[in-house]
């Protein structure tokens, strides 16, 4: 319950910082989505919950006590003298049941452990995936704002471009071709822009709904893409990978609750040992019936035949086990698979983003020479609004591979179970300084 609490409170917190100041950071909306998300509170409560199998078995290592009583009419008939009698009976018992040899307890008790363990790490697990969801989310309408920008620069230069070629066309300085190729590529740039702005609004939609309130701006990046940040050390990732990755984790810890079930049934052919301590009292008229009973004894149970049925439970057992050691191999490679797809996606991003830098660099070089051609009167305002085309698609290009290579590292983080608030906090600090 407090950590419900301070989860509300937590919410509450970062909902007034965002509505002071509107720009929403990726720390923030993550700290939102922490707090509002239904499947992530859903996995909370399954956690709390497991924990509570913990107590319940411990609770089989100490004595059950039972209070009974039982009233009513009583009518019967002696023997020795042939009188009936009818009365009302009362009687009134206290029993304790101490277990004496039950080994399976204690194997339940650390098989109920194990199990904790294995929800916390899917609440783990869960809060890392919705660190990834949120900053796919966050990412992609930055991407699309970016490309709004590189459409919206291509609609002025085509407007700009087709309207002086009709002024051209009744000096015979231009044709009807060329103004009609002009006005599909301005069309063109109209639609896919119309169309941008839709995907725009969806994605960011998508983000409300992972945050659970509006979001009115989003950080965008501004400063220098120093890809040299990013860590390239392999040998290091890896390693952290095989240490703490929360699904080789959780089929781990599934395989070993496994092997304690199989050892847990195989307990079923042992014997049970109880110590049993009762005292009964009995009101009633019967002068031969008892009128306490006190009671204390060891019992002892051994099974000898039911069927085959705990014979079945340890195979079933056995073979769920065989199940869970293949499921802890398929993840590992699996999350291998995994690793090596982003490693390769991480080296194609920095050698992109190298070449995506010289490209607006040359872009930038050229639309400072057009510029200063103006100047000079040997370029005209249409060919600055298609240097500035040229130069905003080199800009957007490299933001949008940019932020495709932060989310590789958020990516990165996750599969190496390091993915938290603290951590997207720090990347944000380190990259986004404006």
């Amino acid at each position: 319950m407090i950590k419900k609490g301070l989860i509300s409170l937590l919410w509450f917190c970062v909902s007034l910082a965002h509505a002071n100041d509107e720009s929403l950071h990726l720390y923030q909306a993550y700290e939102l989505a922490l707090s509002y998300a239904p499947k992530y509170k859903a996995q909370s409560y399954k956690t709390d919950a497991t924990a509570e199998g913990i107590e319940q078995a411990k609770s089989k290592l100490y004595p059950k006590i039972d209070l009974t009583g039982s009233g009513g009419k009583y009518e019967y008939e002696t023997y020795y003298n042939g009188e009936s009698t009818s009365e009302m009976y009362k009687t009134y018992s206290l029993s304790l049941v101490q277990p004496l040899y039950r080994p399976e307890i204690l194997d339940v008790i650390e098989q109920s452990k194990t199990r904790y363990d294995a929800s916390r790490e899917e609440l783990s697990q869960q809060e890392q995936q919705l660190g990834i969801d949120v900053a796919k989310a966050y990412f992609k309408v930055l991407q699309i704002s970016m490309e709004m920008e590189k459409l919206d620069t291509q609609k002025i230069f085509y407007e700009s471009k087709y309207q002086k070629i009709l002024s051209m066309l009744p000096l015979g300085f231009s044709n009807t071709i060329e103004m009609l190729d002009v006005k599909a590529n301005k069309d063109k740039a109209l639609v896919d822009y119309v169309a941008k702005k839709r995907e725009f609004q969806a994605e960011k939609a998508k983000l409300e709904r992972l945050i659970g309130q509006s979001v009115h701006q989003v950080l965008p990046y501004e400063g220098n893409y120093d890809i040299q940040k990013f860590s390239k050390a392999k040998s290091l990732w890896k390693k952290r990978l095989q240490e703490n990755n929360k699904d080789s984790k959780i089929a781990e810890l599934s395989k070993e609750a496994a092997r304690m079930e199989m050892d847990i049934r195989k307990y079923e052919h042992y014997p049970k040992v109880d110590l049993v301590v009762s005292k009964a009292q009995n009101y009633t008229n019967d002068l031969v019936a008892h009128k306490y009973d006190n009671k204390a004894m060891v019992q002892i149970s051994v099974p000898l035949y039911q069927g085959g049925y705990t014979k079945s439970r340890v195979q079933e057992a056995t073979l769920l086990f065989h199940a869970a050691s293949e499921n802890f191999n398929a993840v590992n490679t699996q999350i291998l698979d995994q690793f090596e797809d982003i490693w390769t996606q991480r080296e194609s991003l920095l050698e992109s983003i190298g070449i995506l830098e010289e490209a607006k660099h040359s872009a930038q070089m050229y639309l400072l020479a057009i510029r200063q051609g103006e100047k000079e009167g040997t370029k005209s305002q249409v060919d600055i609004l298609e240097a500035e085309t040229k130069f905003q698609s080199m800009k957007s290009e490299l933001a949008i591979t940019f932020y495709e290579m932060l989310l590789n590292e958020l990516n990165l983080l996750a599969l190496t179970g390091d993915l938290s608030l603290t951590k997207m906090q720090q990347i944000e600090t380190m990259f986004f300084n404006n």
